[in-house]
């Protein structure tokens, strides 16, 4: 049996700039779901996609219950937590989603671009509510043998 892991994470748009606090199962999807800007909310509002702190967790309780407890923190308190073992405010998700990419082909074939660029426009389409065109279809199915791309979760 494999243990699940949790993650509680802070992004930040800029050094010192406005935070933001979430819980997650999968650290690397959730962070990409914030940079690419695919859901509206908070995080697209104020630009805020630089990863600059997480835990993790074994038991979900105990990640929402830190979760809920660092909300609660001054926010001079959660920079102190950010500077402590990352004083630069260095974008860390780099180094947790490049070993993970690195693992499996993204696409079998060397048209990787043109695949990710169409499913993330349709992605786009249908999380905006917009249907996807005809066309579209062709454009966005990655080549045969591939992962399927990511889902986004809507709130």
């Amino acid at each position: 049996m494999s243990t699940r892991s949790y993650w509680v994470y802070i992004l930040a748009n800029k050094i010192g700039g406005t935070l933001y606090i979430g819980v997650t199962n999968d650290l690397v999807r959730r962070v990409f779901e914030h940079k690419s800007k695919f859901v509206d909310g908070f995080t697209q509002k104020y630009d805020v996609a630089r990863l600059v702190h997480f835990e993790q967790f074994d038991d979900i309780e105990f990640a929402i219950r830190r979760e809920k407890r660092l909300k609660k923190w001054t926010r001079e308190w959660k920079i102190q937590l950010i500077e402590k073992d990352n004083p630069n405010w260095d974008d860390l998700y780099p180094r947790r989603a490049v070993p993970r990419v690195l693992d499996r082909p993204l696409f079998a074939n060397d048209d990787t671009e043109r695949a990710v660029r169409a499913c993330a426009h349709k992605l786009r389409r249908c999380l905006l509510g917009r249907p996807v065109k005809p066309g579209d279809d062709s454009r966005a199915t990655p080549p045969a043998g591939s992962p399927a791309p990511f889902r986004a979760r809507r709130r």
